[in-house]
């Protein structure tokens, strides 16, 4: 029997390559989830992240925590000591209602949330949002447009 160096030399570094990624997915995606109310108590677990995924609900590589439109708070974590002030900053970025103008000034439409917009016209709602923070002008005093759109804050 070989040693590992041996076993690896018969295969091409992109097969490795390959083989990691499959190895680190099926790691990642077998990762248990857990369900959090309001109160930042676990009330569900899933199996996995391929579990979630079926229902339509997926947690970015990046993130390990996620919530949904409705609510519903997924996390790969079992202990969320920072739930609360966590769960108020995503409900108040993901609720946020804007208004949407055309580049004259035209109302078009009021939507709830980012979210939305994103979803719907595939606008960065990050984008949106610096946009509302800065009112609407560059860095040189000139008003500009998003997704060739004006947009303002609700409140």
């Amino acid at each position: 029997m070989g040693n590992l160096q041996d076993i690896l030399n018969q295969f091409s570094k992109s097969e490795i390559a390959i083989a990691k990624e499959d190895i680190l997915a099926t790691i990642r995606n077998r990762r248990i989830v857990y369900e959090y109310n309001s109160k930042g108590e676990i009330i569900n677990t899933f199996k996995s992240t391929l579990s979630l995924r079926e229902q339509g609900i997926s947690i970015d590589k990046g993130r390990d925590s996620v919530i949904t439109k409705d609510g519903r708070v997924f996390s790969l974590n079992d202990d969320f000591p920072n739930f609360d002030s966590w769960y108020k900053k995503r409900k108040r970025q993901n609720s946020r209602s804007v208004i949407q103008l055309t580049p004259d000034g035209q109302f078009v439409k009021e939507w709830a949330c980012m979210n939305d917009v994103e979803r719907e016209l595939g606008i960065s709602r990050s984008n949106i949002r610096r946009y509302v923070r800065q009112g609407g002008y560059n860095k040189f005093g000139k008003i500009r447009t998003v997704g060739g759109f004006i947009w303002k804050d609700k409140f």
